[in-house]
């Protein structure tokens, strides 16, 4: 009888376990194991271009981070969240929220708080918020539309040997991008040494592919929820036996 309360408290126990692991998404400072991956797109705005962008869609909400060729095999990886535009001669930065999440300017810091601005080159950023957290972020070099300096996408990955064969000779794939961690902090560059014009943060798991799709890497809770699941297999067969007997 005490082996069965027992195994019933266990199964319990990894029950609640999967169901909060499955609430919550898994978020990470950056640790001195991690690589910062980045692509540089030369001449477009993050969020006007073939990528971020389907054709006949331009709004800001419609932003997402995502690669491939539209109606073939495209895959979206985060969307938008928010979006700091630098302002001329001042540290302080307009700041747009996407209405796909609930984000506030509040939420973020930059250079220990030192704002943002047109002259900033590279720095660093914190974020406090919650779900559904940062996978992606831009730095838009200043100038004029599509004529400006272009702009670079950051994500952090694991220093694994994983890491090194999906993003190698390109970080610009799919499988180094699927490997791309949920942080609450980070740094960023302008191409080419110029001004900001302005940073945009992406994040969640949207993994949509419409066709001829590659094989997803699993993410980490969903990875623990398996094992999970299973072990509460081996529990219930264990109960069964205990019963038998």
């Amino acid at each position: 009888m005490n082996i069965n309360k027992r195994i019933t408290a266990y199964i319990k126990v990894l029950f609640t376990s999967c169901c909060l692991l499955l609430a919550l998404p898994s978020f990470a400072s950056v640790t001195p194991t991690d690589i910062l991956m980045s692509h540089f797109f030369a001449g477009d705005n993050d969020c006007n271009n073939e990528y971020f962008q389907d054709p006949g869609v331009s709004s800001f909400d419609t932003c997402k981070v995502a690669i491939g060729e539209f109606g073939v095999d495209k895959v979206y990886l985060a969307n938008v969240i928010a979006k700091f535009d630098t302002n001329n001669n001042s540290n302080s930065p307009t700041f747009t929220a996407s209405t796909n999440y609930n984000a506030q300017q509040s939420q973020w810091t930059f250079d220990g708080d030192n704002g943002l601005s047109e002259e900033d080159k590279n720095s660093n950023w914190s974020y406090t918020g919650g779900s559904p957290g940062i996978r992606f972020w831009t730095a838009k070099a200043a100038g004029g539309g599509n004529s400006g300096g272009g702009f670079n996408l950051f994500w952090l990955v694991d220093n694994t040997i994983e890491a090194t064969n999906a993003c190698s000779p390109s970080t610009f794939t799919l499988a180094c991008l699927n490997l791309a961690k949920t942080v609450t902090s980070g740094s960023w560059s302008t191409p080419n040494d110029k001004g900001l014009s302005h940073l945009t943060f992406f994040g969640g798991l949207i993994e949509v592919c419409q066709q001829n799709c590659p094989p997803v890497t699993v993410p980490e809770p969903q990875t623990i929820m398996l094992l999970a699941l299973a072990m509460l297999g081996l529990v219930a067969r264990k109960r069964s036996t205990v019963k038998n007997s």
